[in-house]
């Protein structure tokens, strides 16, 4: 069984193919907000929905950026200078025009301004006014609307603009079930956006120097983390990037809340039917680290080999969770409280009594999170009346999930018991363990658990 799961970007390269990337391996759709407009995205989710209705749907913000304005395809030569003007302003000949209005009093001499992804850096030499005149420090063609990231710093954009704030109120209309969040700077954003979309299970961006600095207080009002290591490292140097994966995954591991880690996993693989040997050990330690979920991005969404992207994630990622089967996983507790303290039990039970099966009724995810945290080496099934909870579920390693409107836990059990026995090969003899609450629908407060044959369920 693969435990780590894979999230997926659906867009023109793979739109038709949804349910083929379902079936090799994809566990979470996203739908990248930067591109596209309501009516593609609808279309999408209904296609999604059709195809499998527990498959949880991610809209991920465009967020507060800064972008070259509507040019021709521009040569940019290695030591011109390059004025940028701010959006509004008079274009003279030459000189290329922003999004944004205020980049003047952001940047100062000396600043390298990261343009396309890093793929042109720009140095800023003088001011002209608003305009910010630049040298340019490598040769390459400028086309429109590419991301203009400023090396070690950042530009006065507000938290929350006015695009994302429709974008999300969009997603919640339509029935997305995560909300991705941009570009986050600070927990102040995290908050605003749940006002938003109080329902919706809400994922941390981590892509920003600040919001390194505030992860801790992001984390600790965020669902998720998405660590997004292409836009981070524009703004971080890119040798810190490795470490800084390592510790926040780390941090979200003991905190039992789901890390994604995002941008470049199998980039190759947009134009090529493989991946290089370095892409396939990113993937693979990413999984070493603790990380629960992988995504792909341009992989499929724009890529000519989006199928064989997810068939090679899934390879690499059901190889590594085998390696790490094999090794032992300690996490500490966060906090002292009962449930917490029940999951560490149970994690040692399933191991001592070789348990192939945590079974968890559950009302808001919590426990069945909970278990994930400590990594328990065996399948964890979360059993809910709510679908969005059943939905959101499949983004924590390890868990599957099942929505099933049955009144008590056992019930519940007693519905989905053939499936979760053909979905995990189990036998009737074979033991497992079954975490619940013994007073109906009260949720986090997990008081029981038993070990239980299989065939007593039945």
């Amino acid at each position: 069984m693969r435990y780590t799961k894979i999230v997926a970007t659906i867009g023109p390269a793979c739109d038709t193919k949804i349910d083929q990337l379902i079936k090799h391996g994809v566990d979470v759709a996203r739908l990248n907000f930067s591109h596209g407009n309501y009516d593609y995205f609808k279309k999408v989710i209904k296609q999604i929905r059709n195809v499998n209705s527990l498959i949880p749907i991610l809209l991920d913000t465009k967020g507060p950026e800064v972008r070259i304005g509507d040019i021709k395809p521009t040569q940019i030569e290695k030591n011109s200078f390059v004025n940028l003007v701010p959006f509004g302003a008079k274009l003279d000949l030459g000189s290329i025009p922003l999004s944004y209005t205020n980049l003047s009093a952001d940047v100062k001499k000396g600043d390298k301004l990261m343009i396309d992804d890093g793929k042109l850096i720009l140095r800023v030499e003088r001011f002209d006014g608003k305009t910010v005149v630049c040298k340019a420090l490598d040769s390459h063609v400028l086309l429109p609307r590419k991301s203009v990231d400023v090396l070690g710093g950042s530009v006065s954009l507000p938290d929350l603009t006015l695009q994302d704030k429709k974008d999300i109120s969009f997603g919640v209309k339509q029935g997305v079930d995560i909300i991705a969040v941009s570009l986050v700077r600070n927990a102040k954003t995290i908050t605003q956006v749940r006002k938003l979309a109080p329902k919706q299970f809400i994922v941390a961006k981590i892509e920003h120097p600040e919001a390194v600095k505030n992860f801790d207080a992001i984390l600790s009002v965020s669902d998720g983390i998405m660590i997004a290591r292409g836009d981070l490292g524009l703004t971080v140097p890119t040798e810190k990037v490795p470490t800084l994966q390592k510790k926040m995954i780390d941090k979200c591991n003991l905190a039992g809340k789901p890390v994604i880690v995002a941008t470049q996993m199998l980039d190759s693989m947009t134009t090529e039917p493989i991946p290089t040997r370095a892409e396939a050990s990113d993937v693979a330690n990413a999984v070493f680290d603790g990380v629960d979920a992988l995504m792909l991005s341009g992989e499929t969404a724009s890529g000519d080999y989006p199928i064989e992207s997810v068939k090679m994630m899934e390879k690499i990622a059901h190889e590594a969770d085998a390696h790490l089967k094999e090794k032992s996983v300690h996490i500490h507790k966060s906090k002292e409280t009962m449930v917490e303290s029940m999951c560490v039990l149970i994690t040692e039970a399933a191991h001592e009594m070789n348990v192939k099966a945590i079974i968890t009724p559950t009302v808001t995810g919590y426990t069945s999170r909970l278990l994930a945290k400590y990594r328990p080496k065996i399948p964890i099934v979360g059993i809910t009346r709510n679908l969005v909870v059943g939905r959101t579920l499949n983004l924590s390693k390890g868990v599957r999930s099942f929505v099933i409107n049955k009144p008590t836990a056992h019930s519940q059990i007693k519905e989905c018991i053939d499936e979760i026995v053909d979905l995990h090969n189990l036998k009737k003899s074979d033991l497992v363990i079954v975490a619940y609450n013994n007073s109906q629908n009260v949720s986090g407060t997990t008081n029981v658990f038993e070990i239980r044959e299989v065939k007593e369920l039945m």
